[in-house]
């Protein structure tokens, strides 16, 4: 009997936040914090202590690059706005994100 295991990486609560600048950064913290009913400094909070993938599309495919070379298979997203339907963040990072980084 042969088994494989998967090296899954879950990327935090903070949740996936993709802005070319810090202006950005902070309307899309604003707005998210919003939706979630948490002040925006909670939000922050999360994100320092609770995630790994926040910044530029350039830094998230960073991240992403050095979790696929740490031996990650599969990576778990967990973006803002979703239970809103508000999908901008998949988008982005689907647009921004997945075609720099590749994961098979």
């Amino acid at each position: 009997m042969s088994a494989e295991v998967s090296k899954l990486v879950y990327t935090g609560d903070g949740g996936v936040i993709l802005a070319d600048n810090q202006e950005s950064f902070d309307s899309k913290v604003e707005r998210y914090a919003k939706l979630a009913a948490i002040p925006p400094d909670r939000l922050r909070e999360r994100l320092r202590t609770l995630s790994i993938l926040y910044g530029s599309p350039q830094q998230v495919a960073s991240e992403l690059l050095k979790l696929k070379e740490a031996g990650f298979d599969h990576v778990l997203l967990q973006f803002h706005g979703w239970p809103s339907g508000t999908y901008e963040e998949m988008e982005a990072f689907a647009d921004k994100v997945v075609t720099t980084v590749r994961y098979s």
